[in-house]
């Protein structure tokens, strides 16, 4: 008997179908992958095993946990199950951590609940899944202090910490750096083998699947198109469907020719230092400084891309927020255009942030969203030293709608009304409406499936070689990297420690940080080959 199965499960919310017709099941001790793009249902699926639909859902078919009936089960059956038997990790972190308890607090909190354990038992075992997903030390933290990448370990230790049988994993590792993302994903691996627990990973990442998952499920509109053992699945697929994705996977946008070097850097960092003072653990503890970012230099030409690579928490964002005026720097140079930004007025900055704009990692969390597409686009306006009339104002929104391949209809929406994908899009109309010079991308497709992904790429280096803007990626994946810089700085402990094209840092790395994140980082042809060859 399976432990989890799910036979002919349909969804419909207010008569809209969902889900037609899932069949999937999970052995224990196996890991079965659910793929697909936004919106084809695995997030619904998931929600479904856990009875966690909205209000206006309807569920039909069947679902069983060990030959238990979740679909007529009671709620309290399944507050008894849900952490305790079947553990689920969440996508996004924050919204999943209450901001008012410590992360030990709400890491015991299941512990004691579903163990019986006392408070000392389970601040104990809560230490100990915190050691295991690599946060030592952090057991008196607040979600806000740390990164989106030890949020989601938190997240993971959570979720693992009651021992359950089932673990449904939805996207556990996009907001994590590829040596981290190795970490858990083996911690996961190893509980289900030690444990005999049963793994149901849901992400879009086909190289983590096929490096991962013992059989693998193909999403599309709710359906399933295809099912099988993973490696044979994605070597040779049988729906079209599936072999969109895997091209999808490896597909790269074609970069434009590189341009001549400037004759002055258009941003440039000289030794920038950020020093923090952390949090008191105790009155009989000292504040102790904590260096954030540690001498960082870098420099961007007109129209150049350039990507910073590094581990969650090597500094990346902090040098970021210290570019973009959000902080400032305790020691250190930043010039854009030749100006030192960081001793700027509040008149200087506003002249460099018109030519200096951001595309956040997650474009919902940055869009208000009672306000429309039009009003959220037209955001940055405010900047420029004259008022726009009214129809002004609309033509630019509508132009920079259509660069990113959005028409106008568009205006009158709200930010709920799109997908990922045309949300990111969205955020990059947002962030070229002044025509800047510079772009900051910070992780701006992890969040994204591959087919996605690789059309907002595709975006990035078209707007870069139609429009000549300059952009600083940050991100944790080396695909990504590759895809769109002209140079990459590798980050680590607040230093760029390796600089250099793509090609010589990802293929011939030099030290041990970019060693370890090329190492770390999954490759679907490499896994396939491999299989192949045994």
């Amino acid at each position: 008997m399976s432990l989890l199965a799910l036979q002919n499960l349909s969804v419909t919310i207010d008569g809209k179908p969902i889900l037609r017709g899932i069949d999937l099941s999970v052995e224990s001790g196996r890991t079965v992958a659910l793929v697909g793009e936004s919106g084809s249902g695995k997030s619904m699926t998931a929600l479904s095993v856990m009875r966690l639909l909205p209000r206006n859902a309807a569920a039909s078919g069947t679902i069983t946990l060990s030959g238990i009936d979740l679909m007529h089960a009671t709620e309290r059956q399944m507050c008894t199950l849900r952490g305790g038997r079947v553990g689920m990790v969440f996508q996004e972190p924050m919204t999943a951590l209450n901001p008012v308890k410590t992360i030990g607090e709400q890491i015991a909190e299941g512990i004691r609940i579903h163990l019986r354990s006392t408070f000392r038992e389970a601040q104990d075992r809560a230490a100990g899944m915190l050691d295991r997903v690599g946060l030592p030390g952090m057991l008196h933290r607040y979600p806000h202090e740390l990164s989106g990448g030890q949020r989601q370990r938190v997240d993971i230790a959570i979720a693992c910490a009651a021992e359950p049988e089932l673990l449904i994993a939805d996207e556990p590792t996009s907001a994590l750096d590829v040596v981290i993302q190795k970490q858990i994903l083996d911690l996961l691996q190893n509980l289900a083998s030690e444990r005999g627990m049963g793994l149901l990973l849901i992400s879009h990442d086909l190289a983590v699947v096929a490096d991962r998952a013992d059989e693998i499920v193909v999403l599309k509109d709710g359906a399933v198109v295809e099912h099988g053992k993973t490696i044979d699945t994605l070597r040779t697929p049988a729906h079209p469907y599936t072999l969109e994705l895997t091209r999808a996977s490896s597909r790269l946008p074609a970069r434009p020719r590189r341009h001549e070097a400037a004759l002055s850097p258009l941003l440039e960092t000289r030794n920038l230092t950020r020093d923090y003072v952390e949090r008191r653990t105790s009155w009989l503890t000292p504040r102790q400084p904590f260096r954030a970012v540690d001498s960082a230099s870098l420099s961007i030409e007109p129209g150049q891309s350039v990507a910073l690579v590094g581990r969650s928490g090597c500094g990346k964002s902090t040098l970021a927020r210290m570019i973009l005026g959000l902080d400032r720097p305790t020691s250190g140079e930043i010039l854009f255009e030749g100006k030192p930004l960081h001793l700027e007025d509040r008149q200087g900055l506003n002249e460099a942030r018109r030519a200096m704009q951001v595309v956040f990692q997650d474009p919902y969390g940055s869009f208000d969203p009672r306000q429309t597409v039009e009003k959220l686009v037209a955001e940055p306006l405010h900047l420029l030293p004259q008022r726009l009339g009214k129809a002004e104002r609309h033509e630019r929104v509508a132009e920079a709608l259509a660069q990113v391949g959005l028409s106008a209809e568009s205006l009158s929406r709200y930010p709920h009304e799109f997908s990922g994908g045309q949300r990111q899009r969205l955020a990059i109309a947002r962030a070229i409406i002044l025509r800047p010079k510079l772009i900051i991308a910070d992780e701006p497709v992890s969040a994204l499936d591959v087919s996605i992904r690789a059309r907002i790429l595709e975006l990035f280096a078209d707007l870069n070689a139609r429009l000549g803007v300059a952009y600083l990626f940050i991100t944790h994946d080396l695909q990504v990297a590759r895809a769109v810089a002209d140079e990459v700085l590798v980050m680590d402990n607040g230093h760029i420690v390796e600089r250099g094209p793509p090609s010589n840092v990802f293929d011939r790395p030099q030290t041990e940080p970019a060693k370890a994140l090329v190492a770390a980082t999954p490759d679907l042809g490499r896994t396939l080959a491999q299989h192949s060859a045994i």
